[in-house]
């Protein structure tokens, strides 16, 4: 029990000792909070002790704000359990930079303080209850150097020569210094030195935004307090007036009055006017700034014009207002107003109010000066009479001079001519609708004033696909018009009033034909059969309203149209009698034509009319083996009626190479004489009159001795040979006997190959005989039925090194397909491809892609050709040895020359390699048809084409090169130096 109560006394007499040391450490510690120590007993008791801070309040002893140097009343409002609490009250600024102790802890919750700083202050205040817990607050207060005020307040209104008093509240013995500023220290001046004294008058010199300052020095403080203070000289610039001596606008030269209207606080402002036009292009001063706001002005220029003013208020401050005016050279005007109606010789007033003195020249104008004139010259005359020659758009200008100026006024005149064109009536002479072709009555509906106007007639139709002019432009408002269209026609009207202005009016109007409802034709007897050589009447049916120039046109037709004739044409012609000369079905056309206009009706009938009897018996010749320039007679045997038979011969030379037709007609006999050897046959097609055709041949043999021919099939080893006789019956008739011979050019060698017999054929084998390479001559000696002997040649080259294939197509196959494209575009002047794809380098001229797209590289060319002939180009793709490079060739398939040349060393074909182009044509090995490779390093483009040379020493290839495909000299065009090249043919 001892042990607690010394525990017990000693933390009271702890709790004592710090208490002081706590309640002044808060402020520093924990400002704005609240700190308290606790209290064992209390907490042992459960004792509690609730208070509220809740405002402060500080006034001077005026009762006033705060004062510098001048004791207030601190007083603090505290509720609820405060009996025993005390108060520490102390004062900062700045965030503790200013700061100072008021008053140690004490139980009065007020207290007295002399401020020794101004502006924004915290109070801050320790609440120590008996447990010695604290509690802070703070409370913001301001303190003034002193309390400064204007009479009538900081805002007033400007009065010449005013005086302001200014009073200050401050500390007692408080010296004070009255001073003032405007514009930032521009102007300043101190009203009233340092002194006791709390009030000064002061007169500020002009209107503005002052700050009135009191310094403040008491007790040794010194501060300041500010006052702003606007004193103002409002007014405003509400309009201006500008008017000439005669009460009208300005004039130029002419002395006007500028008159400002003003309202408010404005009897203190000067006013300053200036004109200007154009953006200050030209300008002048009127008059510098004086009290009057009204001043006279004499303009110089004419047109719009903005009036400056510079209102200067007390202070300097300048206020700008711009007036615009308008200043006329004169004022203008023509009697009855500048909207006239046009009559015939009018003449017009004009007049002009100017400045007294001035000089006066009237003019007119139209269309932009188009046409214009001088009304009157200059003078000082003020009125004119004008005579306008049309109506239309005038502008009247009066040049006016006066006092050294010079200006125009013009004034827009319109001269109306009014008038409306309101119908339009179309009438043939017969009083009906117009008539194509037929000359009608175009009348114009016209109200108004149209007493000038002129008039144009057109017509179109179809939206001008087709037009023309009816009449051009004259005072009638009718005319005459002969159509020349039918169906919906629009007629144009150009009305041309005295100006020439043009009023345009389309009026639709309908034309009908001359010629309608052909619907129909009779063909009579209409009833029993009728035959070839009967006789009918036709007679079309329709509605023909003028009979004049009205044609007739009569046709026959049989199998639409692969024959058909006229049966008779004409004038009167309305119906007709035909002896029937075509029989089967028939269908009769008839033409009407209206010859004045081109109208044309077509109608037709389908008849049946019977075919006659006959028979063809058969066709015979004069002579059937003859020679080129002998006439021959062929004759063709019909029975029966034959009065409507045809005879058509044609002759047909070697199956129908050559063919014409050498007689169409009613003859049945036929002198005929060739002109060429041949194998003929002559046919005559004899049709009736249903059209039906027989037809009969028979045949000719037309012989002449023209060449000698050898044809080799094994890649010029060996040929046969025969005299080309035109026609084989020559052969078969045993009438020629035929000898084969062979030679040298030189004759140096040769022999027979048939001896003479009426065989007509040999065969030449230069292996065979044991003959070497070169040129050689086969003859063949034809013995003619006269015993005449005649003589031809050919010559055949021979190479025994050549073969029949290349690269393992047929040779022959290969040069007949190449061949028949040697002299057209199939693959000639085909364009290059750098494209290096199936896709862009196989589609010649004559064979392009889906999309006509066509190009080809070299090895497409070779590519192309080689697979038209049946040539395995996949094989070919498929290699990939013998290149430059490790890897093989590269890309592009059968379309890459490297694997052309690979693929003919892997397959054993012939094949010789030659340094140069030249080499390879002297060595005699090269055959038309070879495939040449040029074979380089891989550094060089590579290329391949075939040898074409009718000779191994003809230095002809075809391949494809940049730009195109062509038949020329045997090169590289990628390296024609034939540098680090050879050339290899491919067999």
């Amino acid at each position: 029990m001892k042990t607690v109560c010394r525990k017990l006394i000693l933390a009271i007499f702890v709790a004592f000792l710090i208490w002081p040391m706590a309640a002044s450490y808060s402020f520093a510690t924990d400002q704005g909070t609240s700190s308290s120590f606790d209290d064992p007993a209390n907490k042992m008791s459960g004792l509690s002790e609730d208070f509220s801070l809740d405002g402060l309040s500080a006034k001077a002893a005026d009762g006033g704000s705060p004062l510098l140097g001048d004791e207030c009343e601190l007083a603090l409002s505290v509720s609820g359990n405060a009996g025993s609490v005390r108060y520490k009250f102390v004062w900062e600024q700045g965030g503790w930079s200013r700061w100072g102790s008021i008053r140690q802890g004490e139980p009065s919750a007020s207290c007295p303080w002399t401020p020794e700083v101004t502006g924004d202050v915290n109070i801050w205040v320790d609440a120590i209850d008996s447990a010695g817990r604290v509690t802070t607050r703070k409370f913001p207060v301001h303190v003034d150097a002193c309390r400064l005020s204007v009479d009538g307040g900081p805002d007033l209104e400007w009065s010449p020569g005013m005086k302001v008093a200014i009073r200050a509240a401050a500390a007692p013995g408080a010296k004070l210094k009255f001073v003032w500023e405007k514009d930032s220290w521009a102007e300043w001046g101190v009203a009233q030195g340092p002194s006791e004294a709390t009030s000064c008058a002061w007169e500020p010199t002009s209107s503005g935004s002052y700050k009135v300052y009191v310094d403040v020095s008491v007790g040794g403080f010194s501060a300041t307090t500010v006052l702003p203070v606007s004193i103002t000289e409002d007014f405003s610039l509400d309009g201006l007036s500008a008017k000439a001596a005669d009460g009208g606008s300005p004039l130029l030269g002419d002395e006007c009055e500028l008159a400002l209207s003003v309202s408010g606080n404005a009897g203190s402002v000067r006013y300053k006017f200036v004109w200007e036009q154009g953006g200050w292009s030209r300008w002048g001063s009127i008059r510098q700034g004086e009290p009057s706001a009204s001043c006279p002005w004499t303009p110089e220029v004419t047109g719009d014009v903005n009036i400056w003013v510079d209102a200067i208020d007390s202070a300097g401050r300048v206020t700008t207002r711009k007036f615009p005016v308008h200043v006329d050279a004169c004022r203008l005007s023509v009697d009855g107003g500048p909207d006239l109606e046009w009559s015939p010789g009018m003449k017009v007033a004009i007049r002009a109010a100017a400045a007294p003195g001035a000089k006066l020249k009237f003019v007119w104008e139209k269309d932009s000066w188009a046409e214009w004139g001088v009304a009157q010259g200059p003078s000082e005359a003020t009125s004119c009479a004008w005579e306008p020659t049309s109506s239309g758009s005038y502008k009247v200008y009066v040049d006016v001079s006066v006092g050294g100026f010079s200006a125009t006024t013009v004034l827009p005149v319109s001269i109306t001519e009014d008038f409306s064109l309101d119908g339009l009536s179309a009438k043939a002479a017969d009083g009906g609708s117009p008539l194509l072709g037929d000359e009608c009555e175009l009348a114009l509906s016209v109200s108004g004033n149209a007493g000038s106007v002129r008039y144009k007639f057109v017509w179109e139709q179809g939206g001008w696909s087709r037009w023309g002019s009816i009449r051009q432009g004259e005072p009638s408002a009718s005319c005459p018009w002969a159509p020349e269209v039918t169906g919906d026609v629009n007629i144009w009207v150009d009305a041309i009033d005295s100006a020439g202005r043009v009023t345009t009016r389309k009026f639709p109007v309908h034309v009908d034909n001359n010629l309608s409802n052909f619907t129909s034709i009779s063909v009579e007897p209409s009833y029993g059969s009728v035959s070839a050589g009967d006789t009918v009447a036709i007679t079309p049916n329709l509605i023909v309203r003028n009979n004049r120039g009205v044609k007739y046109k009569y046709v026959w037709m049989r199998n639409n149209w692969n024959e058909w004739g006229v049966i008779e044409s004409g004038e009167d012609k309305s119906s007709l009698n035909w002896v029937v000369s075509r029989t089967g079905d028939i269908s009769i056309y008839v033409d009407v034509i209206d010859t004045t206009t081109g109208q044309t009706l077509t109608c037709k009938k389908d008849c049946y009319f019977a075919p006659e009897d006959w028979s063809y018996d058969g066709i015979s010749v004069s002579n059937t083996f003859i020679r080129p320039g002998d006439e021959v007679s062929v004759t063709t045997e019909c029975t029966g009626d034959t009065r409507f038979l045809n005879y058509k011969y044609v002759w047909s030379r070697n199956n129908w190479s050559n063919w014409g037709i050498a007689q169409n007609g009613s003859d049945a006999s036929l002198s005929w004489t060739p002109d060429k050897p041949g194998e003929y046959d002559i046919y005559c097609d004899v049709s009736g009159s249903d059209g039906k055709v027989t037809t009969r041949k028979i045949h000719i043999g037309v012989w002449d001795y023209s060449r000698i021919t050898a044809i080799s099939t094994d890649g010029d080893y060996s040929w046969g040979v025969r005299a080309d006789m035109g026609t084989l019956d020559a052969e078969k008739s045993g009438q020629f006997e035929f000898k084969f011979v062979w030679a040298k050019p030189d004759w140096s060698q040769w022999g027979v190959l048939r001896a003479k017999s009426t065989t007509n054929d040999a065969y030449f084998n230069p292996s065979d005989l044991g003959l070497s390479s070169g040129y050689y001559v086969l003859y063949c000696d034809v013995t003619y039925p006269d015993g005449s002997v005649h003589s031809k040649s050919t010559q055949v080259y021979y190479n025994p090194i050549g073969s029949s294939t290349v690269l393992g197509v047929s040779r022959i196959s290969l040069l007949t397909w190449l061949t028949s494209h040697q002299y057209d575009s199939y693959y000639l002047g085909t364009r290059y491809s750098g494209g290096f794809s199936y896709d862009t380098c196989l589609y010649p001229n004559g064979s392009p892609r889906w999309d006509g797209y066509t190009g080809m590289n070299c090895t497409g060319f070779v590519a192309h050709a080689y697979a038209a002939v049946g040539g395995d180009v996949a094989a070919i793709g498929r290699n990939n040895a013998h290149s430059p490079w490790a890897g093989g060739p590269g890309g592009g398939g059968y379309i890459n020359a490297w694997r052309w040349y690979g693929y003919a060393c892997d397959s054993g074909c012939k094949m010789y390699e030659f340094r140069t182009v030249r080499d390879m044509l002297n060595s005699g090995y090269a055959q038309k048809g070879d495939i040449i490779f040029f074979k380089t390093n891989g550094a060089i483009d590579c290329h391949i084409g075939f040898f074409w040379g009718d000779t191994p020493y003809e230095n002809k290839m075809w391949h494809q090169i940049l730009p195109g495909n062509l038949i020329g000299p045997c090169f590289n065009n990628a390296n024609k130096s034939e540098y680090n090249q050879s050339v290899v043919l491919i067999k």
